[in-house]
């Protein structure tokens, strides 16, 4: 994308991978061990100690564990491994006993795998000894599985458990929060929100946000307008100008006058720092609950006028009522008030009479 990326410190594997997987390493060992005539697994922990010694080895030495017992540094903390009757489970020999069991089952899929494996002829040589061990084909089985998944979009679940005693809507916030530490989680988490959590297209960016800017164009001086007329052409700088004037508040200005913004363009999307995009999207849902109140008061001003029209047209009989009660009032009573107050309706509308009358004079 083109973005000049600052070093993120992370945490990796790549030591304890190294341990196993290197030339004399413990799968190396274990194959070996495996090969010898008289291989034990006290002979394979010898071995594993005898040629990891260097000091950042995540090797663990501790003088109280058994014979057959070693530890591993992992990323989650110290792994202690019982090291007993490896050396047999890695051949993954099947005794003839078992074999000839197989050959005798009614399941036909059992059968035939049996009969293929002993019609194949026994192979003496150190390499294919190496081959058939456990290990080694779970190296393969897991290289194929990885490549296989490098070449999808996988997403990932990780399912922890809420508590050890496995019980129903119990949660324990210390156990869970080691398992998604243990898991990597917040690890990942950490380095994602260290350099740039999200991003978008550049479409995305305009069809989200763009009536931001024009809702609040008039605010912010010298803004490209032209530029978002012609979107198709200008798509990137048109994005630039309009993240440039949104994303203005969070800009970190350092001592020495650097500025740094709150995203950054790469060649087909844009990328936010750590909190951008929640502002962007906070500010547009603000902006939405603006309009709304706007448009919900001008239906019910205009329902309100609607109804008063209509009040004024087909008045109910109750204020018909009331009017001819007041009218016949101040009928009895015309002898003892003073004329305004008895022409009080036409003192009312005297000014709309004087105001329509001028406006009748400058049209004749």
């Amino acid at each position: 994308e083109g973005i000049v990326l600052r070093e993120i410190p992370y945490e990796d594997n790549s030591k304890i991978l190294k341990l196993l997987e290197k030339k004399c390493g413990i799968i190396d060992l274990l194959n070996e061990e495996c090969f010898r005539p008289r291989g034990s697994d006290t002979g394979f922990v010898n071995k594993v100690y005898a040629h990891n010694k260097d000091p950042g080895t995540p090797l663990v030495r501790n003088r109280n564990y058994q014979r057959h017992e070693f530890a591993i540094h992992h990323y989650a903390g110290v792994v202690k491994y019982d090291a007993s009757m490896i050396v047999t489970k890695n051949v993954d020999k099947l005794s003839e006993d078992v074999v000839e069991c197989g050959l005798k089952s009614t399941n036909e899929l059992i059968r035939s795998g049996l009969q293929a494996r002993k019609g194949e002829p026994k192979k003496k040589n150190k390499g294919s000894l190496i081959t058939n061990t456990v290990w080694t084909k779970f190296k393969i089985q897991l290289n194929s599985l990885m490549d296989c998944i490098g070449q999808t979009k996988t997403r990932y679940v990780r399912c922890i458990n809420p508590n050890k005693d496995k019980s129903p809507g119990v949660l324990d916030l210390k156990y869970s929060v080691f398992q998604l530490r243990c898991a990597g989680i917040v690890s990942a988490v950490t380095m994602s929100r260290s350099a740039f959590p999200n991003r978008l297209t550049y479409q995305n960016v305009l069809e989200r946000f763009r009536f931001l800017a024009e809702y609040g164009i008039k605010k912010k001086k010298n803004y490209l307008l032209d530029a978002m007329k012609t979107a198709d052409a200008r798509e990137r700088d048109d994005v630039k100008s309009l993240l440039d004037y949104l994303l203005e508040p969070l800009e970190v200005v350092s001592s020495g006058g650097d500025v740094t913004k709150a995203f950054v363009c790469g060649k087909t999307r844009v990328y936010f720092r750590s909190g951008a995009l929640e502002y962007l999207e906070s500010e547009r849902l603000t902006a939405y609950d603006r309009f709304a109140t706007k448009i919900q008061a001008r239906i019910r001003r205009n329902s309100a006028v609607h109804r008063f029209r209509q009040l004024v047209k087909n008045p109910p009989e109750q204020i018909q009522r009331r009017d001819n009660m007041v009218g016949a009032i101040l009928i009895q009573l015309a002898p003892f008030l003073p004329l305004p107050l008895l022409m009080w309706r036409q003192v009312v509308s005297f000014p709309s009479w004087i105001l329509g009358h001028q406006h009748h004079q400058r049209r004749d």
